[in-house]
């Protein structure tokens, strides 16, 4: 089955969740994933971008390269922490 260069890219940044990857890191080059092997071509960085856009994944700008990465979820614990703190204050 034939998967979209961004679907292949989400999954990527997914399974190294957390990572942060280089823009460079997906252009014209085989990207492995849990369910096979994928050719990312020239436009894969724009891809990234988009979906950076769309506020899909997240990207910073460092030595001159893009980054990109899922960022891994806030605990559920550390969100009710949050929430009881702003309530006694």
């Amino acid at each position: 089955m034939k998967k979209s260069v961004s679907s292949i890219i989400f999954s990527y940044l997914k399974e190294h969740e957390g990572e942060w990857i280089g823009g460079f890191s997906f252009c014209n080059r085989l990207i492995t994933i849990k369910d096979g092997t994928y050719f990312c071509g020239s436009s894969s960085d724009r891809k990234a971008r988009l979906m950076a856009e769309e506020g899909k994944i997240e990207r910073k700008h460092e030595k001159g390269y893009a980054w990109y990465r899922v960022p891994k979820p806030t605990p559920l614990i550390a969100q009710k922490s949050l929430e009881f703190s702003r309530e006694l204050a």
